[in-house]
């Protein structure tokens, strides 16, 4: 059984693990079902203590995983339902957790969304913003979910040229109006709402706001590539893609 002390990030319904090397730069996932609770509990009074620097983060994450079920090459329609859902809601709910830290019905809704994410998240596994996040995460002992915030709209820059339908789907969740737009255009409007979600939150801009240096790149870059995390990434990197990944999150 668990009780989750964050509406926004728990394990209530997700089985991998983050098994964090000492010694080296690199996060190794560990899955199972015997990890996974029987019974768990999620009371959203639990966040209206919190800062909103952390509720905004820990929305964000929520976000995270259901773009990134969305986008899976392991996606199905059951995993999309609740992936849409959940975007749909956290995108109405956010803003106004983050304003009014005592809205119990706001943080109500995120609770819903953030276990719709899971549900879609754990079925078709993740893709590179985990992947790249987390090697930032550990590096530089940043808090994952606002590594995630930050690499989100710039992984689906990298992913749009496969994912611009799925991306405009999106976008239309979010509450943009998509029904005159292109393909292409949907996708960009959608890359553009992440940003101005996670601006309006007061999240980093960027990666230098998390003291990531340059020079650490290339290293943050190879050791994302031992990850088996970004299998159903739509797009799949190369060292190359994966370092410009990096820069243009910068």
């Amino acid at each position: 059984m668990t009780i989750n002390t964050t509406s926004a990030s728990n394990i209530d319904n997700f089985n991998p693990l983050l098994d964090q090397t000492k010694n080296e730069l690199i996060n190794l996932a560990i899955a199972g079902s015997r990890i996974t609770p029987l019974l768990s509990v999620t009371e959203p009074e639990l966040m209206l203590g919190l800062s909103s620097e952390f509720i905004a983060a820990l929305g964000m994450n929520s976000l995270t995983y259901a773009i990134e079920a969305y986008d899976s090459t392991a996606a199905n329609p059951v995993t999309d339902a609740c992936a849409l859902s959940a975007i749909k809601i956290l995108s109405n709910a956010l803003r106004r957790a983050v304003n009014y830290l005592l809205d119990l019905q706001a943080h109500e809704s995120i609770a819903y969304a953030q276990f719709l994410a899971r549900m879609a998240f754990n079925n078709p596994s993740q893709g590179y913003v985990q992947t790249l996040a987390w090697q930032v995460s550990h590096c530089y002992h940043q808090p994952l979910t606002i590594c995630n915030a930050v690499l989100l709209p710039q992984v689906q820059a990298f992913n749009l040229k496969v994912v611009a339908k799925k991306l405009k789907n999106i976008a239309g969740a979010m509450g943009i109006r998509v029904a005159h737009m292109t393909d292409q255009r949907g996708a960009e409007a959608c890359i553009a709402e992440i940003r101005r979600l996670n601006c309006d939150l007061g999240l980093p801009s960027g990666l230098r706001r998390l003291n990531v240096q340059d020079s650490d790149l290339a290293k943050l870059a190879q050791a994302a590539l031992k990850s088996a995390t970004g299998i159903t990434n739509p797009v799949q990197a190369n060292m190359t893609d994966l370092i410009t990944i990096y820069q243009l999150a910068m």
